[in-house]
């Protein structure tokens, strides 16, 4: 007896194998493509390397020793001319070079319960040893991230002026609505007998010092940037701009091995930018496809 072939099946019943043909299928409906090109969305950007030339020559070969020197000026200026007109909002990043945020020790030197509940300040674990002065005097926010708090700081003249830098809205509105809290202040931080990097605004609830948020979100790569603040002017071509960075107690973070058993993998041979960045946009033009 003959197998049937399936070529004898009628043809309603045939399988097709072809795609069914229809313009949503084959995205052929009617629609509106945005037509953005170089005269429409244009990135500028200027970046800076300012560890080794704003360092002293006599500490060229010691530079730790330069910054824990209390009487040595750590002021250096820059001057620098706008090549092409830069629009406002203009972002100032600061990019960190051979800094090991990721480091097992040091990513997890922090305590999230403290960070975001009143209640809770006294909570340290995983902080250790930048979690209490003595033995009950609680350091808030506690732990190795936090006490490495970058703080060098970037200010900006042109004609004579300050360009002031808008230093709100740079932290993840996430992490201001729901990991840092409203009531909890800082308390004994950088009291300590090595001071780590920046200070805290005593004053102000951790939600509202995003300097601190932004470096707390920890980078997964030893190369990094970080949000710093806006310039909120336009920036036109041949404007000169003196630019004055002050480098603090970053390097000092180097002794962190003193501080939670992290030896010296954690920094090496650091190197700091910093970098200036606007996204200048016109409106898109518009086709009917």
């Amino acid at each position: 007896m003959d197998m049937p072939d399936e070529n004898d099946a009628p043809t309603s019943m045939k399988v097709s194998k072809k795609p069914i043909f229809g313009g949503l299928k084959q995205y052929l409906l009617p629609h509106f493509v945005s037509s953005e090109s170089s005269s429409s969305l244009l990135v500028e950007e200027a970046v800076i390397q300012y560890d080794e030339s704003c360092l002293p020559s006599s500490f060229a070969e010691n530079a730790v020793a330069y910054i824990q020197n209390e009487t040595t000026n750590k002021t250096c200026i820059t001057k620098w001319t706008v090549e092409h007109r830069m629009e406002a909002p203009i972002y100032i990043y600061y990019q960190l070079d051979n800094y090991y945020q990721n480091h097992r020790r040091y990513v997890k030197s922090r305590n999230d319960q403290q960070l975001w509940s009143k209640a809770d300040d006294g909570e340290t674990t995983n902080c250790y040893p930048e979690d209490k002065i003595g033995e009950n005097q609680t350091i808030v926010p506690c732990g190795l991230i936090a006490w490495s708090l970058f703080n060098d700081t970037y200010k900006f003249v042109s004609s004579n002026k300050n360009l002031t830098v808008n230093r709100k809205d740079i932290a993840w509105g996430s992490d201001r609505r729901s990991r840092f809290g409203s009531e909890v202040y800082p308390k004994n931080f950088q009291h300590r007998d090595l001071i780590g990097g920046g200070n805290l605004t005593a004053s102000l609830p951790l939600k509202e010092q995003e300097d601190l948020i932004v470096w707390m979100r920890t980078a997964a790569l030893p190369t990094f940037r970080k949000l710093y603040g806006k310039i909120e002017v336009d920036l036109e071509v041949k404007d000169e701009i003196e630019i004055k960075k002050e480098k603090h107690n970053l390097e000092i973070s180097m002794k962190i091995g003193e501080r939670g058993g992290v030896n010296q993998q954690l920094m090496r041979h650091l190197t700091k930018y910093m970098s200036m960045v606007c996204q200048c946009t016109s409106a898109p033009h518009f086709f009917n496809a």
